[in-house]
């Protein structure tokens, strides 16, 4: 004859309770990851930005988190006229790219500090 197994589940209500206080603090954690990633590709992007004046380097910043859910968005940006200029070239200047190589100098630094603010929020 089998026997019969019971399994008793103490603190079931904390589980519970934890998990659903997860999703919020994972949307704080992933807003708070995109910031500090955004603040990592500001710093890489500037770093590697020509200077003539001082002006597109000083011009670049980082936007505030935008967006719900999984859709959230930073941008890093200049509000330099002549930006995409010294970035791309023109047919009488040959270009001095800045934030593709920024980007892709802080793309991996900025994703690692994403996970880390998602894994503190799950432990």
């Amino acid at each position: 004859m089998a026997r019969r197994q019971t399994v008793t589940i103490r603190g079931m209500d904390e589980v519970l309770a934890r998990l659903r206080a997860l999703d919020p603090q994972m949307q704080a954690a992933a807003r708070d990851g995109l910031e500090a990633g955004a603040d990592l590709m500001e710093a890489k992007i500037r770093k590697a930005a020509p200077v003539k004046s001082g002006a597109l380097k000083a011009s670049i910043r980082r936007g505030s988190v935008t967006g719900t859910g999984s859709r959230l968005r930073v941008e890093v940006k200049t509000d330099v006229r002549y930006a995409s200029f010294v970035e791309l070239g023109t047919s009488k200047m040959s270009a001095r790219p800045f934030m593709r190589p920024g980007f892709k100098a802080a793309k991996n630094p900025a994703l690692g500090a994403i996970k880390a603010e998602l894994e503190d929020a799950m432990t």
